[in-house]
């Protein structure tokens, strides 16, 4: 698997995912995806106040369609990314700390939101292209 990866890696960093053809720019995506959750991913299981949820996985749906409570993104981790578990981290939790509440509201995030969100007119997005609309859609929907 190491090897596997590590080639991936390799061929992704001269070549690039998207300019291989098709099954090897997925096998170079599942190779960055298993690199990253064996190295990268911290503290994936559920919340210390939330009891892990019973998975949905009653009927053969679930292998093709997305399940109302999130389970069975990934047929080989069926709790990653559902309802009551945690999003994965990149830093493990004894290296965080948290922001003291001052800090944590400034700016406020209100204020910076209507700074910059508010429109007096319509302003067309003229530099966004097909493909930055298509990955906003997969991150938001995921």
């Amino acid at each position: 698997m190491r090897l596997y990866t590590t080639a991936a890696q390799a061929v992704d960093r001269r070549v690039g995912w998207s300019n291989l053809p098709l099954p090897l720019g997925i096998a170079t995506l599942i190779a960055a995806r298993i690199r990253l959750r064996q190295e990268n991913l911290y503290d994936t299981g559920t919340a210390l106040s939330i009891d892990k949820p019973e998975l949905q996985g009653t009927s053969p749906g679930y292998l093709t369609a997305r399940t109302p409570d999130g389970s069975h993104n990934d047929l080989d981790h069926p709790e990653m990314g559902s309802t009551g578990m945690r999003f994965g981290r990149n830093v493990p939790i004894s290296r965080t700390y948290p922001e003291s509440p001052e800090r944590l509201m400034h700016p406020n995030p209100r204020l910076v939101s209507r700074q910059l969100l508010t429109r007096d007119v319509f302003k067309p997005a003229t530099s966004l292209n097909l493909l930055a609309a298509a990955c906003l859609q997969f991150m938001l929907h995921d």
